[in-house]
């Protein structure tokens, strides 16, 4: 082979790595102490997508963050955790995970996906708080790589999630209080455990029978007690998985408390279509929204 096909062969090479990076794998609890953590034999599993990919994750007892490093020059240090769905009973990675990161590293923006914890009685204490205390130590080591502006985007369950880090992480009892994320983006969250529930997701969080005052305060629309976090919501009025009313239903919320929030309802789009109208044609175009919103409050 000459020389200039060795060369171009290389660039070529170069240049798929480039797009198609792989991201850095952390351990989310780096000294290997992971809290409310029980001895178990449970083994993480996930299935894979048509070309291969990790797609959902399950059993997950040692979480991660996914970091994929921006493609583009970030003087700002400005980065985002991005935090999939799964109804509490898996982690959807490919489709609200690395499709999304890799977009957003392509538009300049540092992002973590977060590998998080399920819900599990045999394997955890107090379970309905452990995804939520793995969130909180996401959004501090990001914090603690030397991130100044940390926004945060969930879909579905890790919506929830998501929101639980803006509204309820003070009430967490089994971590150290931490700062609220610099701003939240929500799309097509769960929301209530009182209203329009999701039962799958408030089962595998709480469990067959919570008490009501855990319904209460794990039902995120009931936690906004003061302004917090800028939250911009999105959601499709067709979505037949999880009510685009559990959004309504937070806004209003958030409006009495004059927070600087932003709703965004669309006639279609449906649940889980995750990068958006990129993939599917009747979904809402939400990455334009969530740039202006970060640029408008990274600031």
């Amino acid at each position: 082979m000459t020389k200039l096909k060795l060369t171009l062969l290389a660039i070529l090479v170069g240049g798929n790595l480039f797009c198609y990076a792989q991201p850095e794998i952390l351990p989310l609890y780096p000294d290997g102490k992971i809290p409310l953590s029980k001895p178990c034999n449970l083994v993480e599993i996930f299935d894979t997508t048509t070309d291969g990919r990790p797609n959902f994750y399950k059993n997950i007892t040692s979480p991660s963050l996914y970091y994929w490093k921006t493609y583009k020059p970030n003087p700002n240090r400005n980065a985002v955790l991005v935090i999939p769905g799964g109804s509490y009973s898996f982690v959807s990675m490919e489709n609200e995970g690395r499709k999304v990161a890799e977009r957003l590293a392509s538009e300049g923006f540092e992002v973590f996906v977060l590998k998080y914890r399920l819900p599990i009685s045999t394997c955890m204490e107090h379970k309905e708080w452990v995804p939520l205390t793995d969130a909180m130590q996401a959004l501090n080591r990001i914090r603690k790589l030397g991130f100044l502006n940390v926004g945060v985007i969930g879909f579905s369950a890790g919506g929830h999630l998501a929101g639980s880090l803006a509204l309820l992480s003070k009430q967490n009892p089994y971590s150290v209080p931490i700062d609220p994320p610099k701003y939240v983006c929500l799309l097509y969250p769960v929301i209530s455990f009182i209203n329009f529930p999701s039962l799958s997701s408030k089962k595998n969080l709480l469990g067959e029978n919570p008490t009501d005052s855990l319904v209460k305060q794990f039902s995120l629309e009931k936690q906004v007690l003061s302004k917090g976090s800028p939250i911009l919501i999105i959601h499709s009025i067709d979505d037949e998985t999880i009510s685009y009313l559990h959004s309504e239903l937070l806004f209003g919320e958030l409006i009495k408390q004059k927070s600087h929030s932003e709703i965004h309802l669309f006639p279609l789009g449906g649940h889980g279509y995750g990068i958006g109208s990129v993939e599917q044609k009747d979904a809402p175009n939400w990455l334009p929204l969530f740039q202006d919103f970060a640029n408008r409050n990274n600031k």
